[in-house]
């Protein structure tokens, strides 16, 4: 059987159980392209190799699957940093230094690559890929997105007037994770204080339940179909969020508020199943296109200290 000319080769980096890769693998095969599903791509069965020589120019990257007839790559998707993910028979000293060797060699191949590759990170990104809600706050302001008001305090009466403020309740969300809790009862309240007498809290001014998401996928923005027309307005913005991190795939949480429209926290391993069902599809239909373009986007080079800051923070 002649094998079509126009059939190419995608490597998807991330868990056969998340719906995008599933999505994108599905909608790759119904074009006719090959489909390499792993999260591990540096670990058996593949095979990995990296001459290095004196002379930069000189690096040498070989990859293959276990088939002695692996094509070339046409295209990669980032959901996984590789490495081992379960400690159970390591060492615990080896298991961190697996993973940090492990993360630090994908991010060099990945930035060795000329073909596309979809979510791909810079080094600071790749080692920490969830930040605080101020950290997102500090780089909404600087490309003209409006966020929430914040109060970080260890004081009770503070956070009790800045809720006052407010006026439509606050949110009580860790500095250490994505998760939030809305503070609206007397017990809120009272395990709140408990909490200030050991740290201080992020409290932000959004009331509960009232999120949209919004995904960049290149130069495009998805949207829900019935988002509000002053949500729609941010898509400016959000383009020079993804540039200004330099990639070209990231989720947006924006929260309709008495102020008007908020971003809350940006995601760089966006969740499809957080879009209504044509927003999903054209999500995916935007990703697999991008990989099929042939067009690697326009990135700097990683610079050489880049690659040891991924080595040794990872530690």
């Amino acid at each position: 059987m002649a094998t079509d000319p126009s059939a190419k080769t995608f490597l998807l980096l991330g868990d056969g159980r998340d719906t995008l890769c599933q999505r994108v693998a599905e909608t790759c095969a119904r074009r006719g392209h090959h489909v390499i599903l792993t999260r591990d791509p540096l670990a058996a069965p593949f095979v990995f190799s990296w001459h290095v020589h004196s002379d930069r120019d000189a690096d040498v990257w070989t990859w293959a699957t276990a088939e002695a007839d692996t094509p070339a790559l046409d295209g990669v998707l980032v959901r996984s940093s590789g490495g081992p993910i379960e400690p159970e028979g390591w060492d615990l000293t080896d298991f961190a230094y697996v993973q940090a060797e492990a993360h630090a060699a994908l991010l060099s191949w990945l930035w060795s690559l000329r073909c596309p590759v979809v979510n791909q990170y810079g080094a600071d990104l790749w080692l920490r890929p969830q930040r605080s809600y101020p950290e997102w706050q500090r780089l909404f302001a600087e490309c003209a997105l409006p966020a929430p008001d914040v109060l970080v305090t260890n004081e009770i009466d503070q956070a009790r007037a800045f809720a006052a403020r407010t006026g439509q309740g606050v949110t009580y969300m860790p500095l250490t994770s994505s998760s939030r809790y809305a503070i609206t009862t007397s017990e809120h309240w009272r395990e709140l204080a408990k909490l200030l007498d050991h740290m201080p809290v992020c409290l932000i001014a959004i009331p509960p339940r009232s999120s949209t998401y919004v995904t960049v996928v290149g130069r495009r923005t998805v949207w829900d179909h019935d988002v509000h027309a002053d949500v729609r307005a941010l898509e400016p913005g959000l383009l020079r969020l993804a540039d200004r991190l330099g990639i070209d795939l990231i989720q947006v949480e924006i929260a309709l508020t008495r102020e008007g429209v908020r971003c809350i926290l940006g995601d760089v391993n966006p969740r499809v199943e957080r879009h209504d069902d044509r927003a999903q599809q054209a999500v995916i239909d935007a990703i697999v296109e991008l990989l099929e373009s042939g067009r690697r986007a326009a990135r700097p080079p990683l610079p050489p200290e880049a690659l040891s800051l991924a080595a040794e923070c990872s530690r």
